[in-house]
């Protein structure tokens, strides 16, 4: 089982991430390595959501003008 051990046999670095978090003064969602890649994608797909459903509400209250 020695082919496989360095999938199960990885060093801990629970404390180092603890004291990591713990003592940064960022916003708890940017903390993590790719926390402002997850969450500038979430404003950005909800933004875009929230503009398409504008525009939807928009053209469905004012009607085709084509006619």
């Amino acid at each position: 089982m020695a082919i496989l051990s360095p999938l199960y046999n990885l060093p801990n670095h629970a404390l180092e991430k603890q004291k990591y978090y713990q003592n940064s003064t960022k916003p708890i969602m940017y903390r993590g390595a790719r926390g402002p890649l997850y969450v500038n994608t979430y404003k950005a797909l909800f933004v875009l959501g929230v503009v398409g459903s504008v525009y939807g509400f928009g053209s469905l209250i004012l009607g085709n003008k084509k006619e």
